[in-house]
């Protein structure tokens, strides 16, 4: 199958393009709230006289959109995969582990997950512990697939990579550590093309909520310090606590999006793969316990 899709995709568009403006537009305007600079000199003077200017914006805000996407793939999506786990792997009933269940004896994975990630995403981890853990919300971001579809989705899942990818089920190990989405997805990718441009769409919404949600991360931190530091006003609290509200909505519509995104893919498969006649019975009974 082949896929046509334009140099500058709709996801750069949604993904880097417009982070990264509106990440310029909100320091640019921060930065005049708190007078480091004249907002309206500023563009007079520069914009409106040198037009050539609003092209190199636009690439300057596109190499900042990919360095945002990236942090948030980085900090975002890893906190998230985490906490709540895989959306793959919880929709088949496999039950997350826990953001704080990691190897111990390795002083990284400390640093990792209870100095660095906390501290840089402070605005977040606190509204989330309160509503995800507090609320429920996190119950039913995890909630599995009905058990009919879970029960066929993990036999044609295993069908699908032993018999094309030639492994026995003693060395595919278990769904906690077997990346099986992977594979999942470049077959719907190859065979089900009706299903390509909603995976598309989710890729891309997910991937923009994503960025949006570390961006009203940054833009927390620096109206919080700037308040303080600089001037004190009620209004400037408002804003940085309505950054941190804004923060976490991005964060949940993100979960939304990629447990879609997941979920898609895991129909798509089960829906067009076909077990091979040879195949229904014998091996395929103990995969259930794989999982």
């Amino acid at each position: 199958m082949v896929l046509k899709q334009n140099p500058f995709s709709f996801y750069d568009f949604l993904g880097y393009l417009i982070p990264g403006i509106f990440f310029l537009s909100s320091i640019y305007f921060t930065l005049d709230h708190f007078n480091y600079i004249d907002a309206k000199n500023w563009l007079e003077s520069v914009l409106l006289d040198n037009p050539i200017d609003y092209f190199i914006l636009i690439i300057v805000a596109y190499v900042i959109g990919h360095i945002i996407n990236y942090l948030s793939s980085i900090t975002i999506e890893i906190y998230s995969n985490w906490k709540y786990g895989f959306p793959s792997k919880t929709l088949i009933a496999r039950k997350p582990k826990g953001y704080f269940d990691f190897d111990c004896k390795k002083p990284r994975n400390w640093i990792k997950r209870l100095i660095l990630l906390p501290m840089f995403l402070l605005p977040l981890w606190p509204t989330d512990f309160i509503f995800g853990n507090l609320f429920g919300i996190k119950a039913h971001l995890t909630r599995p697939m009905d058990r009919p579809y879970i029960d066929i989705a993990k036999l044609k899942t295993y069908s699908l990579i032993k018999i094309n990818g030639y492994l026995e089920a003693d060395k595919m190990g278990s769904a906690d550590s077997l990346n099986f989405f992977r594979y999942l997805y470049h077959y719907v990718l190859e065979n089900c093309p009706n299903h390509v441009p909603k995976l598309q769409n989710y890729v891309a919404l997910y991937g923009l909520l994503r960025t949006f949600s570390l961006i009203f991360n940054f833009l927390f931190f620096i109206w919080f310090i700037l308040s303080i530091t600089k001037e004190y006003s009620l209004i400037n609290y408002i804003i940085a606590g309505s950054c941190m509200a804004i923060c976490y909505i991005c964060f949940m519509a993100f979960m939304k999006f990629y447990r879609r995104f997941s979920l898609e893919v895991i129909m798509a498969h089960i829906v067009t793969y076909k077990i091979p006649e040879s195949n229904n019975n014998g091996f395929l009974k103990k995969i259930l316990n794989l999982f």
